[in-house]
């Protein structure tokens, strides 16, 4: 994989003349036409090691970035760059953190974005959370991507890059379920013991409840347990409690038909009704 700042970035064509330009051209040097980037990645310097972690992945996948750190050099003046940058890039990525939402250098340029496409449907503004935070304000109404607390860089990377899709729709046949028949979304299991209500009010923590749907469904023959961590009030047990009811049509119980009484009820208690309440 090459460095989308080093020498090895591969030239672009022009989109007017069909000139190969380097990478780092601003505009072609035969027709005089601007060269538009992919992505414009408006961060703060906090969280500077994800903004070029994202233009890696980004340029390794056939995308162009533009950020501070690899287009703006020493001796550059700074706001004129800034300005070129909103000219120059069709789309803009925020990272989002708690220090990109305190920066006050940084609401311009995800501003330019809203001003663009105000209403969201050319999706010129991509939010994508590197660190807990809750966006306010324009950026509220905005569907962000958690690129952060994912297991593994590679479902990062998957996450990252499905985020910048036309469609979110998977691009082969979903596997298998292994079930008889299609499960109702909202159907009950025979025998249910969670001893909470589920909460009408609840919402977000989307990305979260995938991944503990995907640790327990990984392997089918393998006893999964997962814990939820965090200071109280956090929403630990309302996030579990939705895990149980969203999920719930998944989980059968089976047992296996026993003649003596004390077996029947060793047996019932033996059954594991969807998950722990913690």
């Amino acid at each position: 994989m090459s460095s989308p700042a080093g020498a090895a970035r591969p030239e672009r064509p022009c989109a007017k003349c069909s000139t190969l330009l380097p990478a780092s051209a601003r505009f072609c040097g035969v027709c005089g036409e601007r060269v538009m980037r992919d992505f414009f990645i408006s961060y703060n310097k906090a969280d500077r090691g994800w903004a070029e972690w994202i233009a890696w992945q980004l340029e390794a996948a056939g995308y162009t970035t533009f950020y501070q750190a690899g287009d703006i050099l020493t001796g550059s003046n700074f706001i004129l760059e800034m300005i070129e940058a909103m000219k120059s890039t069709r789309r803009t990525i925020a990272v989002l953190s708690p220090d990109f939402l305190q920066s006050e250098y940084t609401a311009p340029e995800f501003a330019d974005a809203l001003r663009r496409d105000p209403t969201g449907k050319l999706r010129l503004l991509v939010p994508l959370r590197v660190r807990p935070c809750a966006p306010d304000g324009w950026l509220a109404g905005v569907v962000y991507t958690d690129v952060f607390g994912h297991p593994s860089e590679d479902v990062a990377r998957e996450r990252l890059l499905d985020a910048l899709k036309a469609d979110g729709r998977p691009a082969t046949a979903p596997t298998y379920p292994q079930s008889d028949s299609p499960a109702y979304p909202a159907a009950t299991v025979a025998l249910w013991n969670v001893p909470y209500r589920r909460n009408p009010y609840f919402s977000g923590r989307a990305d979260l409840l995938e991944q503990v749907h995907a640790a327990f469904t990984k392997d089918p023959q393998r006893i999964v347990t997962q814990a939820l961590t965090g200071l109280g009030g956090g929403g630990k047990t309302q996030t579990a409690l939705e895990y149980a009811y969203r999920y719930q049509a998944e989980y059968q119980p089976k047992s296996e038909a026993k003649t003596e009484r004390s077996a029947l009820e060793q047996g019932l208690n033996d059954v594991s009704i969807l998950t722990t309440m913690w």
